[in-house]
């Protein structure tokens, strides 16, 4: 979503970001909460984006009439839309025929290799240290730690899940530093080497 974020700060609009959750998937109300959500982000000139927008995305079956009718509802609201829009989905192959002559700029992404994950990482890791200096830290050995099995591990991490292993990692240390009975506010919270193995 970085590039959304980037696009919409470049054209000076905001970006109004939406899941599936905000538009919800029952085919009665599907189409009133696009019709809100769009109307909004016209009359904001807002850049929308919706993530994961699969269930909107995927190809109509001929046994799924209540998938099919969320698709043709998106669809329709879509064909409508005189703003920016912005849909992710992970089902590229499962795109539904009617988009792909509605879509402009199809954006693929490959999966990342170790030297990116590792600049995630480490970009992660300075964000922290800058947003939360003197609240939280990532000991230096968990880094190196996080750096070298990123190397060696076959895992298929993008950068969602790099940060979501970072933030879970960090949730165990709060927790734990708050179950000590020793632990006051004022103490920095170290993310350790075990916290990410944990994850």
């Amino acid at each position: 979503n970085v590039h959304r974020w980037a696009i919409s700060e470049w054209l000076h609009r905001p970006l109004l970001a939406l899941t599936v959750a905000d538009i919800g998937t029952v085919e009665t109300l599907v189409e009133q909460q696009l019709f809100k959500w769009f109307d909004l982000a016209e009359a904001w000139n807002a850049v929308l984006l919706v993530d994961e927008a699969d269930i909107f995305l995927e190809r109509r079956q001929h046994r799924d009439l209540g998938r099919n009718g969320l698709v043709s509802a998106f669809l329709r609201r879509m064909e409508y839309f005189k703003g920016l829009l912005f849909l992710t989905t992970n089902r590229v192959g499962q795109i539904d025929d009617a988009f792909i002559s509605r879509v402009h700029v199809a954006i693929g992404y490959d999966k990342l290799n170790v030297e990116t994950k590792k600049r995630i990482w480490t970009g992660f890791f300075q964000k922290l240290a800058k947003e939360r200096a003197g609240k939280i830290q990532v000991a230096l050995d968990a880094k190196k730690w996080v750096l070298e099995t990123t190397g060696n591990s076959q895992a298929q991490l993008n950068g969602r899940d790099i940060r979501n292993a970072l933030q879970t990692a960090i949730t165990l240390a709060e927790f734990e530093s708050e179950e000590d009975p020793d632990y006051s506010p004022e103490m920095v919270i170290v993310v350790t080497k075990d916290h990410f193995q944990r994850v």
